[in-house]
């Protein structure tokens, strides 16, 4: 499933490098490119509902479409999710050197990147109770500016660091350590078009 690269000691010692160093990474060309395709084909296929909610702690915009992970389904979204359940477990386990578990709610969430599409600052640790690892596949063809807005932001007192809209990409943040929790997604001002398929792991038990 993975980028085969990824599977060579090499490359994975220095993946464990980077996220001892800050204890977020972002992993490039993550997955073969077809497959990467194909889910980018399906999710633009798939309906993605407004949902959106204004309170004193948190604002959001965001169209959002969930899955779970069928067994034996032949779906491109459903073949990533039990990835994402099994071999993908005990892959980024290795690469973070957590003990680390599937949640036990299977249900995966992609956001669409669109026009008008925004969060306020939120806590992901609270979303998320139990979560150890959290995740973000990223499927949006074309660069994409921090002025567009969208880029999501880690905040530790100040910005810490941007993640953008990007293709064929897996971040993984661990939830536990400074400045990964507190997060914000400025408002989109232009009609673009990106997904993100996100989740996490739990530690095992």
């Amino acid at each position: 499933m993975l980028n085969p690269r990824l599977g060579r000691p090499d490359e994975l010692a220095q993946l464990q490098g980077r996220f001892a160093a800050t204890r977020r990474l972002r992993i490039e060309a993550a997955f073969p490119e077809a497959r990467a395709a194909a889910w980018l084909t399906a999710l633009r296929g798939s309906e993605h509902e407004a949902y959106q909610r204004v309170d004193p702690d948190a604002g959001f915009q965001v169209w959002r479409f969930g899955f779970e992970p069928g067994v034996g389904c032949e779906h491109p979204l459903c073949e990533l999710g039990r990835w994402l359940r099994a071999d993908g477990v005990a892959w980024v386990a290795a690469l973070t050197g957590l003990s680390l578990g599937a949640e036990p709610n299977p249900m995966l969430l992609s956001d669409k990147a669109c026009k008008a599409a925004f969060r306020d600052g939120y806590d992901a640790r609270a979303e998320a109770p139990g979560r150890v690892i959290g995740f973000a596949v990223h499927l949006t063809p074309g660069p994409w500016p921090v002025e567009w807005g969208g880029h999501l932001e880690l905040h530790d007192g100040d910005v810490v660091e941007r993640f953008g809209p990007a293709w064929n990409t897996l971040d993984l943040f661990d939830l536990s350590a400074p400045g990964q929790g507190r997060r914000r997604l400025p408002m989109i001002d232009r009609h673009v078009e990106g997904y993100t398929i996100t989740g996490g792991f739990h530690a095992s038990s």
